[in-house]
């Protein structure tokens, strides 16, 4: 009985010795000794919101400075091709509006005929084996090669080559009762053959789109004036790759190799 009151004193005095949460004074363990003094708890505060801080820091600093460049993302999400150097981004605002005066979609006319021909011209370059294999290719393939200097390299196009000529091909297709392309290698051949070509280009072309999957939104204008009461607008916001460089690009690696832009050709 007498060790029991004793165990008893001895806790009622440790209870005693022991800091409330309230108290203005040093806390004391069961051993006696001080847990944490004001100023010990003060410093690790401090230390832990400079830690704190410098993440901050460090995670703005990545945000600035660590984007990935245009060339970069080009690189992740485009098929490898040399001429990816000479890409350039801009952003552009399509001008669509119905009505809008369109110069390269006016009555056709020889003038506007050359003007397509300059869009749409193939100059062909030249390309590895190593670049075919990027391609996922088979370099034993048989492939056109070079008719002069390293005949180990392959003959390419650009595929906004075959873009352009197949927008070409629909545009001249729609005014083929407007102008003479009786003499244009698109239109040789019978009705039929003429019809493949135009189908294997829509074909193309919804593959493309599909393939971009352009997700920009565009919005409903209110026309209350008008017959319908709303109209779209088409006006939209894009980034887009200036074709000006590209262009320069084919012309300054274009190789004479005798293979012509066979877009036409029926399988």
């Amino acid at each position: 009985m007498e060790s029991g009151a004793f165990m008893y004193l001895q806790l009622e005095y440790v209870e005693m010795e022991t800091y409330s949460a309230t108290s203005d004074q040093p806390m004391a363990n069961l051993n006696g000794s001080e847990s944490m003094t004001p100023s010990i708890a003060t410093s690790k505060r401090f230390y832990t919101s400079l830690v704190f801080f410098a993440l901050a820091v460090v995670a703005t600093w990545q945000g600035i400075w660590l984007v990935p460049s245009d060339k970069l993302c080009m690189q992740t999400w485009s098929s490898p091709s040399p001429a990816q150097k000479a890409v350039d981004y801009s952003w552009q605002l399509f001008q669509n509006n119905f009505g809008d005066d369109l110069p390269l979609f006016r009555t056709p006319d020889a003038e506007l005929e050359a003007e397509w021909r300059l869009l749409e011209q193939a100059n062909p370059f030249p390309v590895s084996n190593q670049e075919i294999e990027w391609l996922e290719l088979n370099v034993k393939g048989n492939w056109m090669r070079e008719s002069e200097g390293d005949g180990d390299r392959a003959i390419a196009f650009l595929e906004v080559t075959h873009q352009i000529s197949c927008l070409n091909l629909l545009r001249q297709h729609t005014r083929r009762h407007e102008y003479d392309y009786s003499q244009f290698d698109s239109f040789r051949g019978s009705e039929r053959e003429v019809m493949q070509r135009v189908d294997g280009c829509l074909q193309y072309l919804r593959h493309v789109i599909e393939c971009v999957g352009d997700t920009t939104p565009y919005l409903v204008l209110s026309t209350p004036t008008k017959a319908l009461k709303e109209r779209p607008d088409f006006n939209t916001l894009h980034y887009c790759r200036d074709p000006a460089h590209i262009q320069r690009w084919k012309k300054a690696h274009s190789v004479e190799a005798g293979v012509q832009n066979v877009l036409y050709e029926i399988m």
